[in-house]
């Protein structure tokens, strides 16, 4: 007679709450890195949403702060999808690169830096080094995402953007995770930005 199947309690979290299982898909790829990592992440389209919240319930259980550059999403939308998944935002340092330059409505929060639009790339590494350089803390910084950011500037210079953050985490012993939809059409820029990182992961 068959032994019947054990599951363990993640198992069983997994299977009542499907975001506990993307969580555990991000933690089964992240979780073995060698500290501190700098990681591009190749993420399927149509999971995009779920991956990104994924990585917060995950990353923050590992780091005292996260650093989020969003091109994709003002802080108003992006805090209402954290609190949906009973999160909060204790922690996370927005760079918010999307609303000034939109009828977004922009919250006035501690913790949340907004910049002029999406081109404004000099400010945004200043603003990022800032918060490393104050933070003796284990820090995370990501970046949403590549393809977006190269809607908005020339491939070389979304490379040489790119680069010097992923120096600034360097400098800082801080982790780093660039986040882009995996594509074939991103698929030259995406070949550079690897070579700058430790491992790129497609999830």
């Amino acid at each position: 007679m068959a032994k019947p199947e054990t599951w363990s309690s993640e198992k069983i979290e997994a299977m009542l709450n499907p975001m506990r299982k993307v969580e555990l898909r991000v933690s089964k790829e992240l979780s073995g890195l060698m500290k501190p990592f700098t990681v591009l992440l190749l993420v399927q389209p149509e999971e995009y949403s779920n991956i990104k919240k994924g990585i917060i319930m995950f990353s923050r259980k590992s780091h005292d702060i996260i650093i989020y550059i969003s091109l994709n999403m003002g802080y108003g939308k992006f805090s209402e999808e954290i609190h949906k998944e009973k999160e909060n935002m204790e922690g996370i340092h927005f760079i918010d690169l999307v609303s000034e330059n939109s009828n977004i409505k922009k919250p006035d929060m501690k913790n949340v830096y907004y910049l002029s639009s999406p081109t404004d790339l000099s400010e945004c590494i200043v603003v990022a080094e800032k918060i490393l350089s104050d933070n003796n803390k284990k820090s995370l910084l990501i970046l949403d995402s590549v393809s977006t950011l190269m809607v908005y500037n020339k491939q070389e210079t979304t490379e040489k953007f790119i680069h010097a953050l992923i120096e600034k985490a360097n400098t800082t012993n801080s982790n780093a995770i660039i986040m882009s939809p995996d594509s074939e059409k991103k698929e030259r820029v995406t070949q550079t930005i690897a070579q700058f990182v430790d491992r790129t992961i497609r999830i």
